[in-house]
C-alpha cells in the first residue's frame, strides 16, 4: 500500500469514527431505560421521548444541515457535528431532571445528521470500484458503537449496588451515558486532521487547495484526470444553485423515481424495527423472561453480531450488489418479525406458588397471593394486573424479574429471530441504504437529497422509538412485531420491482437511468457557459 492509499483511507476511518460515535450514542441509552423511568417516574410516552429526542433533533438538524454543509465545507461541517455530541453527553449525564434530559438528548440527535455528511464525503473522494465498501464501512462503525455500548452497559449493571455513588440505581444511567465523553473528545481531536472535499473546494474556487488534496490521496498519473473530471462534472451541475432551485428540482417529474426509492427505503428501514430493538434490546429481552443480567449480557452479544454482519456487507456489497443484498435482507428480516410475534403470542403468564417463590428474595410477593391461580394469556393483561398491585417505581424496577419467573414461553426461538434480524439488518438495509443514497442521487441536487432521505428516516426512527413503549404496552408485543414484519415485506417489493442495481455504475450512469439526460436544463436557467465561469476558476 502506497502512502497515497493509506492517506485515503486513513481520512475515510476517521470521517467514520462518526459512525461509531453515533452508535455509541444511540446504543448506551438503551441500558438506562429502566433507571431514568424510575428515578424521574416517567409514562411509556415520555420514556419514547427521552429514547427518540435524538431522532427528532436530527429531523430539526437536517433541515439546516444542506445549507451548512454548503457554506462551511464537509470538514468544518463535522467537527460542528462533533462538538454538539459532546456537549449533549456532558448534559446529558448531569440532567437533573426529565425535561433537561430530553433537551439534551435532543442536542445530540442534531448531530445525527454526520451520517448523510459522511455518506456525501465519501462519495465526493471514493473511487467508484471501493465506493460501496467505504459508505458501508460507515455502518460497520455503528455496529462497532453498539457493541461497545452494550458491552458497557452491561459491565456497568453488573456493578450496581447500593453502596457505590457512580453504581447505585439512582445512579448508573448517569456513568452510562457518561461513558460517551471519551469517545467524542479523540474524535474531535482526530477531525482537525482530515482535508476539506476537494469537490467542496473547487465549487468555492479553491483549486490549488483542492489539488493538494487530490495530490494526497490519488497516484501522481492520476491527479489531473481526476481534477478534469470533477471540473467537468461542476460545469455540468450548477453546484451554486439556490436550495430552493435544488429542492424544486428534487420533486420535479423526472425525479419521481429518485424520490420514491429513497423516500421508500427510509420509510422501509425505520419501520424494519431496527429502532426498537436497538434502542430497547434489554427491555425486550426481560419481555422473553431472561432477568436483567442475562438481557445486558444477550443485548452485547447483539452488539457483536452487527459487526460481524457489517463487515460482511462490506466484503460483498459491490460483488453482490445492492439490489440482491437488500432483498435477500429485508425477507429474512420479515420472517424473523413473523417468528418474533409468533413466539409472544403463545406466550402465558401462570402465577402459581412455586413461581411466585421465585422473587420472593427480590421483592414483596404478598400481593401477588390474590391472583394466585390465575393464568394470563398476553403481556398486556399480565403487565396491567401487575400495575395493581405495585407502585410504578417497583414495576418499573422488577418487572423483568417478575416477567422472568411467571413466564411460559419458547425464549430459544425469540432470541434466535433477534440475533437473525440484527445480522439481516446489519448485512442489508442497514448499510446499502445509504450506499444507495449516495448513487441514485445526482450531483446537481445532492446537497440537498440525501439530508432531505436522512431528515424522512430519522422522522421516522422518531415515530418507531418514541412510540415503541406504548405500542408494547397497549398493543403487546405480538402484534407491535407483527406490524414491522409487514413493513418489511412491503420494503421486499419495493426494491424488487423499483431499484434498479447500481452495482459497478458510474454516477452518471445511474442518474441517466433513474433521471434521464436532460435533468441538468431543469437545474438552473444558467447557461453552461456562465455556470462554468462561477463555479470554475
Amino acid at each position: 500500500m502506497n502512502n497515497r492509499t493509506f492517506n485515503a483511507l486513513k481520512y475515510m476511518f476517521i470521517i467514520v469514527i462518526g459512525g461509531f460515535v453515533f452508535g455509541v450514542d444511540a446504543g448506551i441509552i438503551s441500558g438506562t431505560v429502566k433507571f431514568i423511568r424510575a428515578e424521574f417516574m416517567l409514562s411509556d410516552l415520555e420514556v419514547g421521548t427521552v429514547v427518540s429526542a435524538p431522532a427528532l433533533g436530527a429531523v430539526i438538524a437536517l433541515l439546516f444541515s444542506s445549507k451548512l454543509v454548503d457554506y462551511l465545507g464537509r470538514k468544518k461541517m463535522m467537527i460542528l457535528i462533533a462538538l454538539f455530541y459532546l456537549v449533549s453527553a456532558i448534559s446529558s449525564t448531569f440532567a437533573p431532571n426529565y425535561a433537561t434530559l430530553v433537551l439534551a438528548r435532543m442536542l445530540g440527535g442534531m448531530a445525527f445528521c454526520s451520517l448523510s455528511i459522511t455518506s456525501m464525503y465519501v462519495g465526493e473522494t471514493a473511487p467508484s470500484k471501493l465506493r460501496g465498501k467505504l459508505v458501508s464501512m460507515n455502518q460497520v462503525m455503528i455496529g462497532v458503537g453498539f457493541f461497545i455500548a452494550y458491552l458497557i452497559n452491561y459491565i456497568l449493571i453488573l456493578q450496581v449496588s447500593d453502596n457505590s455513588f457512580f453504581f447505585s440505581q439512582e445512579n448508573v444511567w448517569r456513568t452510562m451515558l457518561g461513558s460517551e465523553i471519551p469517545a467524542v473528545l479523540v474524535w474531535i481531536g482526530l477531525l482537525t486532521l482530515i482535508p476539506e472535499s476537494p469537490r467542496w473546494l473547487m465549487i468555492k474556487g479553491k483549486n490549488r487547495e483542492a489539488q493538494k488534496v487530490i495530490e494526497l490521496m490519488n497516484p501522481a498519473d492520476e491527479v489531473e484526470s481526476v481534477i478534469s473530471e470533477i471540473q467537468e462534472n461542476i460545469t455540468k451541475t450548477d453546484c451554486n444553485t439556490p436550495l430552493k432551485q435544488q429542492f424544486k428540482t428534487l420533486f420535479s417529474r423526472k425525479m419521481k423515481l429518485v424520490l420514491i426509492i429513497g423516500v421508500g427505503l427510509a420509510v422501509v428501514q425505520s419501520f424494519s424495527g431496527m429502532g426498537a430493538i436497538s434502542y430497547y434490546a434489554p427491555t425486550i429481552f426481560e419481555q422473553v423472561g431472561l432477568g436483567e443480567k442475562n438481557a445486558f449480557l444477550q443485548t452485547a452479544l447483539l452488539g457483536f453480531i452487527s459487526i460481524i454482519f457489517s463487515l460482511i456487507a462490506v466484503g460483498l456489497v459491490d460483488r453482490l450488489g445492492r439490489k440482491f443484498i437488500l432483498v435477500i435482507g429485508l425477507l429474512v428480516i420479515s420472517a424473523c418479525h413473523l417468528t418474533i410475534s409468533y413466539g409472544f403470542n403463545n406466550a402465558t403468564y401462570s402465577i402459581t406458588e412455586e413461581n411466585i417463590a421465585k422473587i420472593e428474595k427480590v421483592v414483596d410477593t404478598t400481593p401477588l397471593q390474590a391472583s394466585l391461580g390465575t393464568v394470563f394469556h398476553s403481556d398486556i393483561e399480565f403487565k396491567q394486573q401487575l400495575r395493581e398491585y405495585y407502585s410504578e417505581r417497583d414495576v418499573h424496577l422488577y418487572e423483568g424479574a417478575m416477567i422472568k419467573a411467571f413466564v411460559t414461553i419458547n425464549p430459544i426461538m425469540i432470541i434466535i429471530a433477534i440475533f437473525a434480524f440484527k445480522a439481516a439488518f446489519f448485512f442489508s438495509i442497514g448499510p446499502v441504504m445509504w450506499v444507495v443514497f449516495s448513487e441514485i442521487t445526482p450531483n446537481a441536487i445532492r446537497s440537498v437529497a440525501i439530508p432531505a432521505f436522512a431528515l424522512i428516516a430519522s422522522l421516522m426512527a422518531f415515530f418507531v422509538q418514541r412510540f415503541f413503549p406504548w405500542q408494547l404496552a397497549t398493543f403487546g408485543a405480538s402484534d407491535t412485531f407483527l406490524l414491522y414484519a409487514i413493513s418489511s415485506g412491503l420494503g421486499v417489493l419495493l426494491v424488487i420491482f423499483i431499484l434498479p442495481e447500481t452495482k459497478n455504475k458510474s454516477l452518471e450512469q445511474i442518474e441517466a437511468i433513474l433521471v434521464g439526460e436532460d435533468l441538468i436544463p431543469q437545474v438552473s436557467d444558467l447557461d453552461l457557459g456562465e455556470m462554468s465561469k462561477g463555479s470554475v476558476k
